[in-house]
């Protein structure tokens, strides 16, 4: 029997691709939506969410569909989380900034996820909010080759839209076996450990593969990819920086790569994925510091315990004396006590 979230899952993904079809609305199936799709013909049973990309020059006409789908009992809520923009090295007014995604509810549930992507003139698109010169979960850029002329994949008896060469994509996202099924809630076993595991997908076998297939990459019309970009994509890399040094965040990108592009263009664009690697390890590095900083607070932790442990030592010890001494004086005053008793009473007669 399908569980209730499960049946919510499966009502909204279908309601949800029903309205942007109909409303002629591009997208494709993406993560483990896009996996279970290739691999079972299904949505995975344990996947909690279903996800589907859209260009971001489409968003507003997605959010169009809102009061139809609410009619449905299903809800799009704006995600207020899942990356922190730094504006030169300090934190934005607010703290952070905001993911350019929506999210499904059905019955309350958190049922699926709508994330929008940015194409940018080097044929590459990525999460990025312009706003807040921020790239959000750097393992989803994809060249626009895969997104240009859809294929398609079947979950139960329909059809939906996915990447060209879906095969070798999911193996760059989710390693080499990700034809096999793993169980539920272990997100990292069939992932390329090689590759940063789920957090960092490496682009650059996308990128090559696209170009041998007669890819250019030049896209004269789109936003061109900014110079600077400042980001922080982890949550222990975020809370490093805040505590200690906001300004390391502030990372050059494209200088090299533009250069290289004027005479050879795939020679720039693999100098600009590597350049988003070198960029992407620095949010590793973070995350390196952030365990070291992690381990120095346990050490620094075991030596204040020890010291409070000599000074509570040291404590009882007085104590201990204090005591002893108060013992002894009134040993010697009973004495005392005892002679000014007898006194008293004599002169009481």
């Amino acid at each position: 029997m399908v569980s209730t979230r499960a049946a919510d899952r499966l009502r909204a993904f279908e309601a949800v691709t029903s309205r942007v079809e109909t409303a002629g609305i591009p997208y494709v199936l993406s993560g483990g939506t896009l996996l279970g799709a290739v691999r079972d013909g299904a949505l995975i049973p344990h996947d909690p969410d279903f996800d589907l990309e859209f260009d971001r020059d489409d968003e507003a006409r997605v959010r169009a569909l809102q009061d139809d789908l609410a009619a449905l009992g299903i809800e799009l809520r704006v995600k207020q989380r899942n990356g922190i923009g730094l504006a030169d090295g300090r934190p934005g007014p607010d703290g952070g900034c905001h993911a350019s995604n929506l999210q499904v509810y059905a019955d309350g549930r958190h049922v699926g996820d709508l994330l929008f992507f940015t194409m940018f003139d080097d044929g590459i698109a990525r999460r990025y909010d312009a706003a807040t010169r921020t790239l959000y979960n750097p393992r989803m850029m994809i060249p626009a080759w895969y997104l240009e002329e859809p294929r398609t994949a079947r979950i139960g008896t329909r059809s939906y839209p996915v990447v060209r060469d879906a095969a070798l994509v999911l193996e760059v996202t989710y390693g080499p076996d990700w034809r096999r099924p793993i169980a539920p809630g272990d997100f990292t076993a069939g992932s390329n450990p090689r590759s940063g595991a789920v957090y960092d997908k490496p682009t650059e076998r996308l990128i090559e593969h696209a170009l041998a297939q007669g890819w250019d990459g030049d896209y004269r019309d789109r936003p061109s990819w900014p110079p600077r970009v400042t980001y922080v994509n982890s949550h222990a890399a975020r809370r490093w920086v805040f505590r200690h040094e906001p300004e390391l965040v502030s990372t050059d990108i494209l200088t090299r790569a533009h250069r290289l592009a004027g005479r050879d263009r795939a020679a720039g664009l693999r100098a600009h994925h590597q350049r988003r690697l070198d960029a992407i390890a620095i949010g590793q590095a973070f995350a390196a510091a952030e365990a070291r900083w992690q381990r120095t607070q346990h050490r620094r932790s075991r030596e204040e315990r020890q010291v409070l442990e000599a000074e509570l030592a040291e404590f009882r010890a007085r104590e201990a004396e204090r005591r002893h001494r108060r013992r002894w004086l009134r040993r010697l005053r009973r004495p005392v006590r005892s002679l000014q008793n007898l006194r008293a009473r004599r002169r009481r007669r």
